[in-house]
């Protein structure tokens, strides 16, 4: 039988134990109060935290079919993002992602990451020394965020990192902020006269305006016969074939948000 954490409120459970701790040392406590596997409440659902590996095997690996994905949940925060991508299907549709992620994730593509990262962290320091020279503090978050998010642009769209400072940072960094804000205050969707919920809003339309204006332009691209793949957005659409297939271009939206979101945040 798996131990419930005790002190559930009505509705809340064990909220307020998150709100008063921080969560990952609150669950190592509680894990070694209870062992690798405990259950505590959650807003009205039970959640189960695991340290087994064989457990964790069983759900991530032999028998994963048998688990579903807790989308209205745990990724409602990030949906926004996620869309319908990877991480939010299930089923022939995930398998079928899953298999084009395996394309295009390839040594060949994974070979530019570390010539794309020297160059980004030169730019970094470059800043860095200018800030120096101008005795003005550097902001290192700030600074690791935007060179990684040039870092994973550069690898899977080509964007010049002078465009992802100018433009694509200013809107998908200001979107990450408000999405784990929504994390850890599930109210946020809902204070609709904030005016930074009309911009979230705004930034959402954006985002997938300006990606979507990516894949169509490469596209066009792709329709010579000359062109060559040269970054993760081109093996992507590689996977669907060169010419009479339909590409789906909201739903490759949703897929590149997908993966620069993972490169992003786990970076």
């Amino acid at each position: 039988t798996t131990p419930l954490v005790a002190g559930a409120l009505p509705y809340l459970g064990h909220a307020l134990y998150f709100a008063r701790e921080v969560p990952w040392v609150l669950m190592l406590r509680w894990h070694r109060k209870f062992g690798r596997t405990y259950a505590f409440v959650l807003f009205s659902r039970l959640c189960v935290s695991t340290s087994s590996l064989s457990a964790l095997r069983t759900i991530l690996h032999t028998e994963h079919s048998k688990f579903g994905k807790d989308i209205p949940f745990t990724y409602a925060p990030f949906m926004p993002i996620l869309g319908k991508g990877i991480v939010t299907s299930s089923g022939k549709a995930w398998r079928t992602k899953r298999t084009r992620v395996s394309k295009i994730f390839r040594i060949d593509l994974l070979d530019k990451v570390p010539d794309i990262t020297l160059r980004a962290v030169d730019r970094l320091f470059k800043k860095v020394d200018e800030n120096a020279k101008a005795n003005l503090p550097s902001d290192f978050n700030a600074l690791f965020r935007q060179v990684t998010l040039e870092v994973i642009s550069e690898l899977l769209l080509s964007i010049d990192h002078k465009e992802t400072e100018e433009y694509f940072a200013k809107i998908y960094l200001p979107l990450m902020d408000e999405c784990n804000a929504r994390v850890w205050d599930p109210s946020r969707p809902y204070w609709l006269f904030w005016g930074g919920w009309w911009t979230f809003r705004s930034n959402v339309g954006r985002l997938d305006s300006y990606v979507e204006g990516i894949i169509t332009a490469r596209l066009r691209k792709r329709a010579t016969p000359e062109y060559e793949d040269e970054d993760g957005l081109d093996s992507l659409l590689s996977s669907f074939g060169r010419a009479g297939v339909d590409i789906p271009v909201k739903e490759l939206r949703d897929e590149i948000k997908t993966y620069i979101l993972a490169g992003h945040e786990t970076s």
